[in-house]
C-alpha cells in the first residue's frame, strides 16, 4: 500500500485511436495499477495511438521499423524543482487487437495486460535478463490480482 503522504498521480486518458474500450475503463485500470504498484510520479498519460504514430515512436526510440503494442516513457521534471516528473504509456489498439486475435485472447483482457506491462516499465523495471524477468513476473502477478 502506498504511504499516506504519497499523493496519487494525475492520470489522463487520451484517445487518438479507437480501442473499443471506454476512457473510463482505461482510467479505472490505471487507478487499479496505481493501488497495486504505486508510481511516484506527478502525472501519467495513457495514450491510444494509430499504427503509423506507434511505428514512428518505435523507430525513433527502439530502432524498430514496425508498430508495437505498448511503449512507456518516464519523464523527469524539466528542471530540478520545476514541477513533477511524469510518464506516458502509448498503446496501439490496432496492434493489440491483431495480437489478441492471434493469441486467442479477449481484446479487453489483453489490453489491460499491456497497460500493466507499460505500468511496470514506468516503475523502472525491465525484463531483458533472467533475473529481471523473474522480478518482472512478481510485478505482473501483483497487478493481475486486481479485479477486472
Amino acid at each position: 500500500m502506498p504511504a499516506r503522504n504519497v499523493r496519487r498521480p494525475f492520470i489522463t486518458i487520451r484517445v487518438q485511436a479507437v480501442s473499443g474500450i471506454s476512457p473510463t475503463v482505461w482510467r479505472r485500470w490505471a487507478l487499479a495499477a496505481q493501488r497495486r504498484l504505486p508510481l511516484h510520479l506527478g502525472w501519467i498519460a495513457v495514450v491510444m495511438v494509430s499504427p503509423s504514430l506507434m511505428q514512428k515512436l518505435n523507430k525513433r526510440y527502439r530502432r524498430r521499423s514496425r508498430p508495437t503494442n505498448v511503449l512507456s516513457f518516464p519523464y523527469p521534471p524539466a528542471e530540478p524543482g520545476m514541477g513533477d516528473s511524469g510518464g506516458e504509456i502509448f498503446l496501439c489498439p490496432a496492434v493489440i487487437r491483431q495480437e489478441a486475435r492471434n493469441l486467442g485472447q479477449p481484446m479487453r483482457g489483453y489490453s489491460r495486460f499491456l497497460l500493466q506491462h507499460g505500468w511496470i516499465h514506468l516503475a523502472g523495471h525491465d525484463h531483458a535478463t533472467k533475473q529481471e524477468a523473474r522480478r518482472w513476473h512478481i510485478y505482473e502477478r501483483r497487478l493481475s490480482h486486481e479485479p477486472h
